[in-house]
């Protein structure tokens, strides 16, 4: 399909023939991120464009998401991704971020697995039409779900934290730090929504795998990390979320495309208010303005341009998440 693409007709213009170009590069490329079965990753699996020969977990969570977005038969490979990673937890449910053929790679101290597994297992059953082979792993994925808890959730708080900011992916993130003396030392925006969504998938696993209570638990634990994200990392009076250090609560006051990630999953997305600075939307529970963005029965509409400075804001989900794909799946459902 991709290749089809590039067959130029003498009426393209130069950006349209550059656009041709580049679909065909993608598809020449692309084979490349399939890396063959090699010693103890017993499936195909997934690195990025060919660079690394180890498989990392996020890395490999994207590109099988692409591949199953491209074919659905192709999910096969994000249902390996899940199947190997999930098959590699230790007793206690530690699985490294990364494995190589020889075995699981520790770096930067543990670098635990980001939450992504259940994502992953969850989109892959459901694109595959098969949720069984996700049988002989689940207490596996149970026990990384547990392990996660007892390692990077703060109870006092109630959010979720990284040890350091190579584990969280975003490697050069400065509202986080790979400083080796202050380890697990900031409350993460991402990482809070990374688990909550984690939890969102695990219990549409355990329904479909028949423990509906398990599923109503993993329910619950999404929704009350929903409400700290909400309550503990929305900076009001700035309108927007940050990151906060664990001991003494102090707002890292540093904006980067994390801060941005609960928008993804529904947070905060209607109801309009001032704030400094600008517009952010309003909490439910202050009343909405009336007048020229009001929805009234008498102007249902009226003065909601696109560019209205009080356009309700409802950022549009990532196609490639599960954002779309979980049943009562947005934060702002649960």
């Amino acid at each position: 399909m991709l290749l089809a693409a590039t067959r130029i007709s003498p009426a393209q213009t130069t950006d349209e023939t550059l656009y041709a170009e580049l679909i065909g590069d993608f598809a020449r490329l692309a084979p490349q991120t399939i890396h063959p079965a090699e010693g103890l990753i017993k499936y195909p699996y997934l690195i990025p464009a060919g660079y690394y020969p180890q498989m990392w977990d996020w890395d490999g969570f994207f590109i099988g998401v692409h591949w199953a977005n491209q074919d659905a038969a192709d999910a096969k490979y994000l249902r390996d991704w899940s199947i190997s990673f999930a098959s590699s937890a230790d007793a206690d449910g530690y699985v490294a971020g990364c494995i190589t053929p020889k075995g699981p790679r520790p770096l930067f101290g543990k670098f635990a697995m980001k939450p992504f597994l259940a994502q992953g297992a969850f989109l892959a059953a459901e694109t595959l039409h098969d949720f069984e082979w996700i049988r002989p792993v689940w207490p596996a994925m149970q026990r990384i779900l547990e392990y996660r808890k007892r390692t990077q959730f703060d109870a006092k708080w109630g959010l979720w934290f990284w040890d350091n900011a190579m584990q969280s992916g975003a490697d050069n993130n400065a509202a986080l730090t790979n400083d080796p003396k202050d380890r697990s030392a900031i409350l993460a925006v991402d990482a809070s929504v990374y688990a909550m969504r984690e939890y969102l998938a695990m219990s549409q696993l355990a329904a479909r795998l028949g423990d509906g209570a398990a599923s109503e638990k993993y329910r619950r634990e999404a929704k009350e990390t929903r409400k700290a994200i909400m309550a503990k990392l929305w900076l009001q009076d700035e309108a927007i979320f940050l990151n906060r250090r664990r001991e003494t609560g102090a707002w890292v006051r540093v904006i980067s495309w994390t801060s941005f990630l609960p928008l993804l999953d529904g947070f905060r997305r209607r109801y309009p208010v001032r704030a400094r600075g600008g517009y952010h939307p309003r909490a439910r529970s202050q009343p909405r303005r009336r007048g020229r963005n009001s929805r009234s029965a008498e102007g249902k509409g009226r003065g909601q341009g696109k560019d209205h400075p009080l356009q309700p804001l409802r950022p549009r989900p990532l196609r490639y998440a599960v954002i779309h794909r979980l049943p009562g799946r947005q934060a702002g459902e649960l």
